[in-house]
């Protein structure tokens, strides 16, 4: 992972895009200290993330620590990701399935 921020402009969706932070004209903001206020729909959190190493690498989940009310918690959220690289190695075939543990 590269960084992470939060998303304080809904009106528009990272998805999935080249680079980190995604686009300069709507900066992130720390995930770390970000409070969300009772009602609120939440903002989404966009994760950098980069290969470090030729191959295959895979994630099935992000786990979020937060505190409520001074106690700590963590969810994992089921949004996998494979990453192939270096890309030229992949251009033909495509990424293959990853072996993920159960």
């Amino acid at each position: 992972m590269v960084g992470a921020g939060v998303q304080r402009d809904r009106s528009t969706e990272v998805g999935l895009a080249p680079g980190f932070p995604p686009d300069p004209a709507h900066p992130l903001a720390p995930v770390r200290g970000w409070i969300l206020k009772a009602g609120d729909q939440g903002n989404p959190i966009v994760v950098g993330v980069k290969a470090t190493r030729g191959g295959v690498s895979a994630y099935q989940a992000v786990r979020l620590n937060y505190q409520f009310e001074g106690r700590a918690y963590d969810t994992d959220f089921p949004i996998g990701m494979e990453i192939c690289a270096p890309v030229r190695r992949w251009a033909k075939t495509g990424c293959p399935t990853p072996k993920l543990p159960d």
